[in-house]
C-alpha cells in the first residue's frame, strides 16, 4: 500500500505514519500487522490437503503488508512450515522484506508425523519418538500429543529447519486438553495440577537452556 506511486506523490510523511498506525500494532518493540496469516488445515491425513500450497499466499500477504506468519509443526505434517520456508527464501532473495521485519510463530506439542503419511503412524511414533528417547509411551496422550522436554526441543529445531530460519519470534506450546472436544478431553488421564505445571516448566527450560539463540 505505502509503495503505491500515487500515494507516494500525494500524501505527507505524517499521513504515512497515520496509515501505518492504523494497520499495525506495536508491542514489546515488535510491530504486528493487525491481520496475520495462518497455515492450518484440519484432517492432514487427507490427500486433498496437499493439492494446494501456501507459497504464493505467503508471498502475496507479505507484499501487501502482513508481517505476522503463524504455523505449527503438525500443520499438514510439516508441509505448511516447509512452504513458508520456500516463500521466505524467495522474499528475502527478492529483497521484498527482511527477516527482522517479520514476526514468525510456530508451535510444538502435537506429534507431526510426516508427509507422505506413514503406513503405520504407531510404528512411526515408536521408531522416531520413543526409540530415540524423545519421550516415553507415558508422555504421549491420545497417540498424538506430547510435552516432554526433549520432544519439544526436537520439535522446535525441526520447525526451524522446515522454515529455513534461525529463530522464532514467538513459540507456543500446543496444549492438548485445551483444544480438544469435551468428549475427547474426558478420555485424557487425570493428571495432577502439580505434574502438569512441572511438565510445562521442563519444556520451557529445555527451550531456554538448549536453544537460547533461537528466540528473540
Amino acid at each position: 500500500l505505502l509503495k503505491n506511486n500515487y500515494i507516494q506523490k500525494h500524501i505527507t510523511v505524517t499521513q504515512i505514519t497515520q496509515i501505518r498506525l492504523a494497520i499495525n500494532i506495536k508491542s514489546n518493540d515488535l510491530i504486528f500487522s493487525k491481520l496475520g496469516l495462518g497455515t492450518f488445515n484440519k484432517e492432514p491425513y487427507k490427500e486433498e490437503n496437499y493439492v494446494f500450497h501456501y507459497i504464493e499466499g505467503v508471498k502475496e500477504a507479505v507484499k501487501n503488508g502482513i508481517n505476522l506468519i503463524d504455523s505449527a509443526s503438525n500443520y499438514r505434517y510439516g508441509q505448511s512450515e516447509k512452504e513458508i520456508g520456500i516463500a521466505l527464501k524467495e522474499l528475502f532473495e527478492e529483497k521484498i522484506v527482511t527477516r527482522e521485519e517479520l514476526i514468525i510463530c510456530s508451535k510444538g506439542g502435537f506429534i507431526q508425523l510426516e508427509y507422505p503419511f506413514p503406513k503405520n503412524p504407531y510404528t512411526w511414533i515408536e521408531d522416531n519418538i520413543i526409540k530415540t528417547k524423545l519421550a516415553t509411551k507415558e508422555d504421549i496422550e491420545l497417540d498424538q500429543h506430547c510435552l516432554s522436554a526433549d520432544f519439544i526441543e526436537w520439535s522446535c529445531k525441526k520447525s526451524l529447519e522446515n522454515m529455513g530460519i534461525g529463530k522464532f519470534d514467538i513459540y507456543y506450546l500446543h496444549l492438548c486438553p485445551m483444544n480438544f472436544h469435551s468428549q475427547i478431553r474426558q478420555k485424557l488421564p487425570k493428571v495432577s495440577e502439580e505434574k502438569f505445571v512441572d511438565t510445562l516448566a521442563y519444556a520451557r527450560d529445555a527451550l531456554l537452556c538448549s536453544v537460547p539463540e533461537k528466540f528473540s
